[in-house]
């Protein structure tokens, strides 16, 4: 998960003027790959100026051991931190922490408040709770239809777990043709996106 973080952008549905120090920002994204424990540092100055995208880089990095030692608790706080300022991709992330660890309530909590923002990946997620019942009944209209809103949106993986479900849940000839031909465009789409977007696209989330 970690490639998620390492983004340099401002979300759109923050204030211009949310991060503190740019040009800050950028020089510990820069320094990550060679010396993360200093870009650890550096975003670490930043957060505590009130800069979101270092709170959610922070989290990440807490979360992966990376740059820092390996600390859930240290990265729920990071996540939390940035998700109270309007971080919309932080409400995601908290949401696959509580779905890892089956804090499920919790977990669809955050994606239900980042889909509601319209972040396709959460909307995926949440769709995958209803679906399998992840500590909820399970429902697989509800989930189809989230689901079905995700891959329409251009997540990889939806489109995927429908193809699944046409070819090995759903009886009938029309429904196997139809997802062998959603298997071949997921595959499409799959070089495509990775040759266009990289491995780090939401897509793939």
């Amino acid at each position: 998960m970690l490639g998620e973080a390492m983004k340099v952008q401002i979300d759109p549905l923050l204030p211009p003027d949310s991060e503190p120090d740019f040009e800050l920002l950028l020089r510990a994204y820069r320094t990550f790959d060679t010396a993360p424990e200093d870009a650890v540092k550096l975003w670490t100055s930043l957060a505590e100026r009130g800069s979101p995208q270092s709170m959610q880089y922070l989290g990440y990095c807490f979360e992966e051991g990376v740059g820092a030692q390996k600390n859930l608790q240290c990265a729920e706080k990071w996540f939390r931190a940035a998700a109270d300022l309007g971080v919309v991709r932080a409400r995601y992330s908290l949401g696959r922490l509580y779905l890892d660890a089956k804090q499920y309530e919790k977990a669809k909590q955050e994606f239900e408040c980042a889909a509601s923002k319209g972040f396709v990946p959460a909307v995926h997620f949440l769709g995958r709770i209803h679906y399998f019942g992840y500590g909820v009944p399970v429902d697989r209209i509800r989930g189809k239809i989230l689901l079905e809103e995700a891959s329409n949106g251009g997540c990889l993986f939806a489109k995927a777990l429908l193809a699944y479900e046409l070819l090995h849940e759903t009886k009938g000839t029309s429904a196997l043709l139809k997802g062998i031909l959603l298997r071949l465009e997921i595959y499409s789409d799959f070089v495509r996106i990775l040759l266009t977007d990289g491995v780090t696209s939401d897509r793939f989330r």
